[in-house]
């Protein structure tokens, strides 16, 4: 699938972005760095030398559904898909600090297949996210603002990115609406 950025696209019919700063609940708390994003992982890594440096409280629900991260070592930031909260949570990574929240994600629905946010892919002051409800949502990372939001046709989620320069050519596979014969 090519997706054009978001100027080439007619933007008529997408309804208006919820404000990132609209960021309301209790405080809780995420370990960072998230190394292999599952607790799974932990001891191993443990043992391996890694060490909790710092824990990083993160507004909302506990984190307890999410899907794949992504690190853009130009902005120093780090996004997690947070569908526990449903939305794109980030992080500045210089500073180890939560720096807000992109809502305007279905959130977890109590099923892998129509959850988001799902996979995260960033290309300079964009970040494009899959969501449950098989659209592909881009984000404008300075104003934390849903941009558009592009349709692929499907009742199911949108994932796994992959991003190709300098084409910028963009593929993403979805998950099926009905098994394959």
């Amino acid at each position: 699938m090519n997706v054009p950025r978001p100027s080439d696209l007619d933007c008529a019919d997408v309804p208006k972005p919820t404000p990132a700063s609209s960021v309301h609940g209790r405080w809780r708390s995420m370990a960072f760095p998230v190394i292999a994003g599952s607790v799974l992982w932990a001891n191993a890594a443990l043992g391996a030398g890694t060490q909790l440096v710092q824990i990083i409280p993160i507004p909302g629900a506990p984190l307890a559904s999410y899907d794949i991260s992504w690190v853009d070592p130009t902005r120093h930031h780090y996004y997690l898909a947070d569908r526990s909260n449903a939305g794109v949570d980030i992080f500045d990574t210089r500073t180890n600090e939560f720096v807000g929240r992109v809502g305007g994600f279905v959130g977890f629905t109590g099923s892998n297949d129509t959850s988001g946010p799902d996979g995260l892919v960033g290309d300079g002051d964009r970040l494009y996210a899959g969501n449950g409800d098989s659209t592909l949502k881009v984000i404008d990372v300075d104003s934390m603002q849903i941009i558009n939001s592009v349709s692929t046709g499907g009742a199911k989620r949108v994932d796994e990115w992959h991003w190709t320069r300098p084409a910028s050519d963009c593929s993403s596979s979805t998950t099926p609406t009905r098994p394959h014969s």
